[in-house]
């Protein structure tokens, strides 16, 4: 099956649907005829009415279209129109009501075309996935590197928006959405209502009714996959079945509805997971720990492995359950997200030799003042004789790489290629370089080991930094899981499909200078930044986490600087 193709020459070009055009053409129209009106002195007898037009099919375009939040200026613009004709009379009134009604007619076209939005959201579900593979094919930089084939993507995705069109289902088609853009394995592409970008929660419910719907029920427990493939019981709800039937914390889950809990986690979306990941191991991890989660009222089938060593067997009805109890299971594994912009850095000694800095985003609101009190930090910890530094990144979600370039500065005393980022040129299919990013010295003094914590929380800058440290001689990264595995740049990917679904993707690959494409997952699924002190995944993690509440990855490093683990 060959897909329709739409994009021009000019892929800057914002298309428009048919609507779009006829609401636009009228609306600018009534502009040139209220102003020619007025020089002119032309009156109408029912000239009110004549005004109301471009109203009226703003009001047409939302019944055939529904609502296109790119278009609302110019509806705007449209009931600025109508005051015209009571402002004709003097040039002081109609003046102002002219300006305010032409400039909110040219935003919509101008503010989409000057950010590179792409306006889809007028077009039909199976048009607009039409346009939007087109568009991902053509300005999409990782393509060649995940070995993408768009024509093969088109034909699989197609009957899930044709389903949903056929239905008129606004859910099957944002589930069609998120089974696309997951297929990429790029943490940095998403869908999400347009509004939600604006600070507004208009769709918001909606959207967590889905996921409570496919979601909202709980097992009692959840899943961690071990190192050796076992599935090990995890947030086991004390007053639940599960545990009145003998699932503890470490109970290794043997079978899941008749499946293994390998085949059943294989199938499960990470939409509404609290973390995601683009490299292949770490996107099994995150679907495990969605097991003990359905829809609510599901009976399931569970097998277990009983402390005597026996198979039981027994049967669970899915209870409602607060969805944040899932997102306070995965930040247990993953290290919770800070909860002020105080916890953002920190800097501590954990004991004489050992000091521990956490880094929770590559981006502060002054990055200057944050590097000046890390650079103090630095100095004050090679002053004091220490041996060790702990860069905590888990959940780390990236921000500017120029900050993690500045960061390397103050550990090594060479000048050094950080990263170059380069942007998808459609005419040739290759990559061209847009601006490179290099390491300026301005080393600290401190000379010791140094480990970097990093978790699937560890995403873009984040994994970069990691990356580009773990070059110099004297650091090693250390964690459960990789990185991430999602590097490229956001920089205007940014399309608005119908039901005002806003899809963002990145456009910037950022690679090495030979130019091969730095972490970002492959075809097969590898990618991020693996740690070279692999921490492991055990009944000892799983006791560790969630019966002894500790710091499990922090407990192993600091072991491990102690020379009693491996």
């Amino acid at each position: 099956m060959n897909p329709p193709y739409y994009v021009d020459k000019d892929i800057r070009r914002v298309p428009m649907a048919i609507f779009d055009i006829i609401l636009f053409a009228a609306v600018f129209a009534f502009l040139v005829f209220a102003l020619v009106a007025k020089i002119k002195k032309i009156t109408f007898k029912y000239g009110f009415f004549l005004y109301l037009t471009p109203l009226i099919l703003s009001l047409i375009h939302l019944l055939v279209c529904g609502l296109n939040l790119f278009l609302i200026p110019l509806m705007l613009g449209a009931v600025f129109i109508i005051l015209l004709y009571p402002a004709r009379k003097r040039w002081w009134t109609f003046i102002p009501v002219y300006l305010l009604s032409a400039v909110f007619a040219a935003s919509s076209l101008a503010l989409p075309a000057m950010e590179n939005m792409q306006n889809y959201a007028s077009f039909s579900y199976t048009d607009s996935f039409a346009r939007l593979n087109t568009y991902f094919r053509d300005t999409y930089p990782l393509a060649a590197h995940k070995e993408i084939d768009f024509t093969a993507k088109y034909t699989e995705f197609l009957p899930l928006f044709q389903a949903a069109e056929k239905n008129g289902d606004k859910k099957a088609y944002y589930d069609a959405i998120c089974a696309y853009i997951a297929s990429f394995h790029d943490s940095h592409i998403a869908a999400a209502p347009a509004e939600a970008f604006l600070g507004l929660r208009f769709t918001l419910g909606e959207i967590v009714s889905w996921r409570d719907g496919d979601f909202g029920g709980d097992l009692g427990f959840s899943v961690l996959r071990a190192d050796d493939g076992r599935a090990l019981a995890i947030a086991v709800d004390e007053n639940g079945a599960a545990y009145a039937a003998g699932i503890r914390n470490g109970t290794e889950i043997l079978m899941i509805d008749g499946k293994t809990p390998a085949e059943a986690a294989s199938v499960i979306p990470l939409v509404f997971a609290p973390q995601g990941g683009a490299d292949a191991t770490n996107r099994l991890l995150m679907q495990y720990m969605m097991l003990g989660r359905c829809p609510v009222g599901k009976e399931a089938a569970i097998a277990f492995l009983a402390d005597d060593g026996s198979t039981s067997q027994i049967s669970i009805t899915a209870l409602e359950k607060d969805f944040d109890s899932l997102a306070e299971t995965f930040s247990t594994v993953l290290r919770a997200e800070p909860a002020t912009a105080d916890e953002l850095y920190s800097f501590t000694m954990l004991e004489d030799s050992t000091a521990y800095m956490r880094i929770a985003t590559m981006m502060y609101d002054d990055e200057p003042a944050m590097l000046e009190r890390i650079e103090s930090d630095l100095a004050a910890l090679a002053k004091s004789g220490a041996a060790n530094l702990i860069i905590d990144l888990r959940q780390n979600g990236g921000g500017e790489d120029t900050f993690g370039a500045a960061l390397k500065g103050f550990f090594t005393d060479q000048e050094d290629f950080y990263l170059t980022e380069s942007e998808l040129d459609s005419e040739t299919g290759e990559l061209t370089s847009e601006n490179t990013i290099r390491v300026t010295p301005n080393a600290s003094g401190f000379t010791g080991k140094i480990i970097i914590l990093v978790n699937t929380g560890s995403a873009s800058a984040a994994e970069g930094f990691a990356y580009n440290m773990a070059e110099l001689p004297n650091v090693s990264v250390a964690g459960m899981m990789g990185t991430n595995g999602s590097f490229g740049t956001i920089s205007d990917g940014f399309v608005l499909m119908p039901d005002n679904f806003l899809v963002l993707f990145p456009r910037i690959a950022c690679v090495e200078e030979d130019g091969h494409v730095m972490i970002d997952a492959d075809a097969n699924g590898n990618g991020g930044v693996k740690p070279d002190i692999k921490i492991p995944i055990s009944e000892d993690a799983v006791h560790a986490l969630f019966d002894e509440k500790k710091d499990y990855e922090l407990d192993y490093v600091l072991a491990w600087l102690a020379g009693t683990v491996e």
